[in-house]
């Protein structure tokens, strides 16, 4: 190649990756249109994303799913439901939505603090006079 020229057609140096081309359309230029369309396929979440991300009371649900399924009773502190939970402390509507009907079968008061569990261990305790 002398001064830009192969074979006498014009070479041209595509700005963005450096390739020489003759005509048409830049190296570029076709990976751009190409990264846009496969990007397209992926722009986008689904309702269930969505509401992973910030449903409360679907985020809640999923985590007291979790707390039915293990074999031991163990009862959580109202800060340790919502690290379980991977929410920040100040999340908005999360102690309303704890507090709510949906969620009053895991949830007792001993003293002063209101614990949350199996649904079952909650209501046996109930039931003893040890939670209100």
């Amino acid at each position: 190649m002398k001064n830009g020229k192969a074979d006498g057609n014009q070479n041209y140096k595509c700005r963005s990756c450096g390739k020489y081309f003759t005509e048409g359309v830049t190296p570029a230029v076709v990976n751009k249109k190409r990264s846009i369309t496969k990007s397209n396929k992926n722009m986008g979440i689904t309702e269930d994303q969505l509401r992973q991300k910030h449903d409360v009371v679907y985020i809640l649900s999923q985590v007291f799913t979790k707390i039915e399924a293990e074999e031991e009773s163990v009862f959580y502190e109202k800060s340790d439901i919502i690290k379980r939970a991977n929410l920040s402390p100040g999340y908005p509507g999360i102690s309303t939505v704890l507090e709510s009907e949906n969620f009053k079968k895991y949830s007792g008061r001993a003293g002063s603090t209101t614990y949350w569990g199996k649904s079952e261990a909650i209501t046996k305790l109930k039931e003893e006079g040890i939670m209100r």
